[in-house]
């Protein structure tokens, strides 16, 4: 999948046209490949890290289904397990069944 492909599928509702394909291929090169990319490598460097230039280089995002839940009568949308979102979700279900109204609170 290209990065406009990627990005078409993240940006339903905008217009994909040439303009706006050619300026995030940019920003991303700019991230991953260029300048941006080797401001990451020198800091991660000095401190001692193991972030590179090349791991930036060689990332590739995937593309999964959202984690979801019904809050409230919101549909509440998240990433997978790569990130926090699902101790969002976890926190969001703890009240459930609790008559918070009647303790009082808000």
């Amino acid at each position: 999948m290209t990065f406009a492909e990627e990005d078409s599928l993240m940006g339903r509702n905008m217009p994909l046209d040439e303009a706006r394909i050619v300026g995030i291929q940019a920003a991303r090169k700019c991230f991953y490949q260029g300048e941006i990319a080797d401001m990451f490598d020198r800091s991660s460097k000095s401190v001692g890290g193991i972030l590179s230039k090349d791991d930036l280089g060689n990332y590739r995002a995937k593309i999964a289904d959202p984690v979801r839940i019904n809050f409230q009568g919101y549909e509440i949308f998240t990433h997978d397990t790569w990130s926090q979102s699902p101790e969002l979700l976890q926190a969001l279900t703890m009240p459930r069944g609790f008559a918070l109204k009647s303790m009082g609170h808000n």
